[in-house]
């Protein structure tokens, strides 16, 4: 009986190393997806801030035209009156 005890012990030691083999790979690729998701998310955010600037620019632009027609105009309509 004593050996078989033994023998158990061993088996159940082997076991564990292999179960904590298994749970550092686990964590290993645990954490490269992680990585690779942390990268992602940066690459989003930049995008999102890239694209945030690129409308607050064209939105800038689109005043800007707004005011050159609205001058253009009253400037049209100045002549306009000047040649009636």
């Amino acid at each position: 009986m004593v050996p078989n005890l033994s023998l158990n012990t061993s088996q159940n030691n082997n076991h564990l190393q292999r179960r904590m083999e298994e749970l550092r790979e686990a964590q290993q690729r645990f954490e490269a997806e992680k990585a690779q998701w942390q990268q992602t998310l940066l690459s989003q955010k930049q995008e999102v801030v890239r694209e945030r600037e690129e409308v607050n620019a064209m939105k800038e632009a689109l005043q800007k035209q707004e005011v050159d027609v609205s001058h253009q105009r009253e400037q049209l309509y100045r002549l306009v009156l000047q040649n009636i």
